[in-house]
């Protein structure tokens, strides 16, 4: 999951972040964007351009006046994925 917000330039830091999380290997199955304080960009233009490029992973807004919808997605699509423990490489499996 890529945490990201709407202020002006997000939309090229999360595409390179996206980018770069893949070139690693690291799969990102859903973009949260976390409105912004006192944004330039609206949320929903935020929303728009990432659809149309970032659009074949879930994009999830969170709005600063009104969040518990949005958090309630994120819960609900954490729920929905396997949970994986971080352990030391020399725990034994």
């Amino acid at each position: 999951m890529l945490v990201t917000g709407s202020y002006l330039g997000s939309l090229s830091h999360t595409l390179t972040a996206l980018n770069s999380l893949t070139q690693a290997g690291v799969r990102v199955d859903a973009i949260v964007v976390n409105e912004s304080l006192l944004s330039a960009v609206p949320l929903s233009s935020t929303m728009a351009s990432l659809i149309r490029h970032a659009g074949g992973h879930r994009i999830i807004a969170i709005e600063r006046d009104n969040p518990a919808p949005g958090i309630a997605q994120v819960a609900m699509h954490l729920e929905s994925r396997p949970v994986y423990t971080a352990r030391h490489p020399d725990q034994p499996l």
